[in-house]
């Protein structure tokens, strides 16, 4: 009994040491040649399971949509070389200046 409770006890842990990731994403986004305004960001794990996380960086913004009635809705993957296996963020991915005047491939729209 001890030694199967112990056997559990080295599976969970090993379980909850692979569940710990991070990722973290440095970058400016812009309207034109302003700071994007009024813009939700969300980071999203599009991998419910124990494996290496994917990320997917999402970004509603009302930039180059008059009416403003539903936001604009770009999905970037980040790269998953970025997500290290730890609390803390030890690789930042550089996203560099993201210009939201441009649409996006596979751009949406979602009304928040």
């Amino acid at each position: 009994m001890i030694l199967r409770l112990f056997f559990l006890l080295i599976i969970l842990s090993i379980t909850l040491a692979f569940r710990q990731q991070s990722v973290g994403i440095i970058g400016k986004l812009t309207c034109g040649n302003q700071v994007l305004q009024d813009t939700e960001i969300k980071l999203w794990d599009k991998n419910s399971l124990v494996l290496k996380m994917d990320v997917h960086f999402k970004v509603y913004h009302n930039c180059e949509n008059p009416f403003g009635l539903c936001k604009r809705k770009v999905d970037l993957e980040v790269p998953a070389s970025y997500v290290t296996r730890s609390s803390t963020v030890e690789k930042w991915f550089d996203a560099g200046v993201l210009n939201m005047a441009f649409k996006y491939p596979d751009e949406s729209t979602e009304c928040l």
